[in-house]
C-alpha cells in the first residue's frame, strides 16, 4: 500500500507543472522580478572587474544553440502565458502613430520566435500610444512559464541524444 502511494506521489511530482512567474518593467529604470518578490540585480558597468584565477576546469559546457534546436523539435514544450503592456509617447503625433504599427510588427516577430521554444497558451498585447508633446515610455512584461520535472528531463535527454549523434 505504501509503495503504491509512493509511486503515485512520484508521478504527481514529476508531471505537475511548476509555475515560474516573471515580470520586467521599464519606467526610467529597468527592473526584473521573479515571483514578484525577488528582484534580479542587473549588472552595473561601473563596477571594477576582478580577475579570478581558474583552478579547475571541470565545468560542463552548455551549447544554447543546440538546446534551442532540441526545443524546436520537442513535442512537449514548456507552456507560456505572456502579457505585454506598453504606453509610449513620441514628441511627434505622426511618428507616434507610425511607430504603433512597427511595434506591433516587432511583437509579432518575437511571438513567432517564442512559439518555436514554448507553447504559448495566452498572449495579451496592450499597446497604448499617448499623443503628448513629451517623450515617455512605460513598458511592462508579465509572464508565467509552466515547467515540470519530467519536461526538464525530456529536454535534457533530447539535448544529450542530439549531441551524441
Amino acid at each position: 500500500m505504501n509503495i503504491i502511494f509512493l509511486f503515485i506521489m512520484v508521478l504527481i511530482i514529476l508531471f505537475l507543472p511548476l509555475p515560474i512567474v516573471f515580470e520586467a518593467s521599464y519606467d526610467k529604470q529597468f527592473k526584473v522580478y521573479l515571483y514578484k518578490k525577488f528582484k534580479i540585480p542587473l549588472k552595473n558597468n561601473s563596477l571594477k572587474k576582478t580577475k579570478i584565477k581558474k583552478k579547475y576546469n571541470n565545468k560542463i559546457k552548455i551549447d544554447f544553440k543546440s538546446i534551442l534546436s532540441s526545443l524546436q523539435a520537442n513535442k512537449f514544450k514548456p507552456l507560456l502565458n505572456l502579457s505585454i503592456n506598453m504606453q509610449y509617447s513620441l514628441s511627434d503625433a505622426a511618428l507616434t502613430a507610425v511607430s504603433y504599427g512597427v511595434i506591433y510588427g516587432i511583437l509579432e516577430s518575437i511571438y513567432l520566435e517564442l512559439i518555436t521554444i514554448f507553447n504559448v497558451k495566452k498572449k495579451n498585447y496592450n499597446i497604448s500610444p499617448l499623443f503628448n508633446e513629451h517623450t515617455s515610455i512605460l513598458f511592462s512584461i508579465k509572464g508565467i512559464i509552466y515547467l515540470s520535472i519530467a519536461n526538464i528531463i525530456y529536454i535534457i535527454f533530447l539535448y544529450f541524444f542530439k549531441k551524441n549523434i
